[in-house]
């Protein structure tokens, strides 16, 4: 009898084991920036001189400016496809997906703001851009997308499968 109160528990102690470790992976997230992993990390310049920082693997967004990184919560990144696409302002919107559901978010600095479907006030939709040279930039940066987005996905495709 002593051999089964054994066994049930060396189980219990598994099994409760298994999912405190669990817990405490939870608990490590987010990650500080210097123990990102260095696989799936792109930044997107944006037009006032920072840039933003998209972590595909730990699902993590960041601000950089200069020598300083700031965590933006409050996002939801699905995949590794997350993109962000940068406005002549400073502002960025960040599209996200897991092929089911789309994340959009209105980045401006360090807050990120969802995006929700409704009126546009009338003065934006007849907005013209501040210069032409930031006209200029925002079309650069969004062909500069296209590209790594196309590049990525041809990397992909040439990739073997491994099948069993």
């Amino acid at each position: 009898m002593s051999g089964m109160r054994i066994c049930v528990f060396a189980a219990t102690f598994l099994i409760c084991g298994c999912s405190g470790k669990q817990d405490r992976t939870a608990e490590t997230l987010p990650l500080p920036l210097s123990k990102l992993s260095g696989y799936e990390n792109e930044v997107f310049p944006v037009a006032n001189g920072n840039a933003y920082l998209v972590s595909g693997i730990e699902r993590q967004l960041f601000l950089l400016s200069k020598d300083r990184a700031s965590r933006i919560d409050g996002i939801e990144l699905h995949g590794a496809e997350a993109s962000i696409y940068p406005l002549p302002d400073g502002a960025a919107y960040l599209v996200s997906s897991n092929g089911e559901t789309l994340r959009l978010y209105y980045l401006i600095g360090d807050k990120a703001t969802p995006v929700q479907e409704g009126p546009i006030e009338r003065g934006a939709v007849s907005r013209k851009s501040a210069s032409s040279e930031a006209f200029l930039w925002v079309q650069t940066q969004a062909v500069l997308a296209r590209y790594r987005r196309a590049r990525t996905e041809a990397e992909t495709a040439s990739q073997p499968d491994d099948a069993p």
